[in-house]
């Protein structure tokens, strides 16, 4: 149901507000009836009280929708965003001795740009939490294998370097690639039920933290890649004139 504009006015005052403006509107009304019948109480007191009341009730109306304006305002000055993670892949390298996540993430900005920094990983299994180092590929190319080929990823197509100095518009969004490592082989625990998780955290400009977790699902064959990534197929796609036609 729709408010009247009256009531809609006397919410917004508040309390406090909006009864000074019906205290104002009877004052007006006892000053008019005082007039009408010539009593003794002089009327323009009455009035004056009125006028008083009046634009107090309305100050504190404006000062509510002020407040109210300023808060969104701010809201809307400040970066907003949203990390969703996509697809995960866990190896074990053991020259190294240490366990190894790939993440994909993608990062959308519903506020204003800002810049993404501060990328941090923590690993958590059994309720025990350890942080996990964020690695960056420098010169390299790491081949990352796929079913039907190899996805070759570089520093370039990593989300915390993509972010680093580039600041996300308003409504824009970014992707890319985040590798981390902890110590030891931990294959049984990323095996096991229930699954660990991994919580990725990065910062906007403002050092203001967000964050998305991360948890091992049904095992996919197909390792999904961005458009922007390079992937070399195992076998090149036949030319599609060589198709079969379809059968009628």
């Amino acid at each position: 149901m729709q408010i009247s504009r009256p009531v809609q006015f006397i919410k917004t005052a508040g309390l406090i507000g909006g009864g000074s403006v019906l205290f104002a509107i009877a004052l007006f009304a006892v000053a008019i009836y005082e007039h009408v019948k010539d009593a003794d109480v002089q009327s323009s007191w009455l009035i004056a009280l009125g006028v008083v009341f009046y634009s107090f009730g309305a100050y504190m109306a404006w000062n509510r929708e002020r407040d109210a304006y300023e808060e969104e305002k701010t809201r809307q000055e400040r970066p907003h965003f949203a990390i969703n993670i996509e697809t995960g892949t866990f190896k074990y390298r053991s020259e190294d001795k240490c366990s190894e996540v790939i993440l994909a993430a993608l990062i959308v900005n519903q506020g204003s740009p800002s810049i993404a920094a501060g990328w941090k990983v923590s690993y958590e299994c059994r309720g025990n939490i350890e942080p996990m180092a964020v690695s960056y590929l420098g010169p390299l190319v790491k081949e990352l294998p796929m079913l039907d080929g190899v996805l070759d990823i570089s520093n370039d197509d990593l989300i915390s370097t993509k972010t680093l100095t580039d600041q996300i518009p308003r409504g824009g969004a970014q992707h890319g690639r985040i590798i981390c490592t902890i110590a030891g082989d931990r294959t049984e625990e990323w095996n096991s039920q229930p699954a660990p998780t991994v919580t990725l955290t990065c910062l906007d400009y403002l050092c203001t933290p967000y964050s998305a977790i991360y948890q091992r699902g049904a095992s996919n064959p197909y390792l999904a890649f961005y458009p922007s990534e390079r992937v070399r197929f195992a076998e090149p796609p036949g030319d599609p004139s060589n198709a079969p036609a379809l059968q009628k």
